[in-house]
């Protein structure tokens, strides 16, 4: 999906100026597309991935100081 919008021509950062966090997870993401994602839409993308059974245990905290 963020290899889809890096590489669409009618993937505007404008459209999407309110995203401030993404995930992704299943399978790590080749650097060159997280690293083009966040520059382009600058949004930051947070990877876990892992053994399956345990997600439901996992917590993502955002960057940046807890509200």
């Amino acid at each position: 999906m963020y290899a889809a919008m890096l590489h669409s021509p009618d993937g505007d950062p404008a459209q999407t100026a309110t995203l401030r966090t993404c995930i992704s997870g299943g399978a790590s993401l080749p650097l060159e597309i997280l690293r083009g994602f966040e520059e382009k839409f600058g949004c930051v993308i947070l990877e876990g991935y892992g053994l399956s059974e345990t997600i439901a245990g996992r917590v993502v905290q955002p960057p940046g100081p807890a509200p």
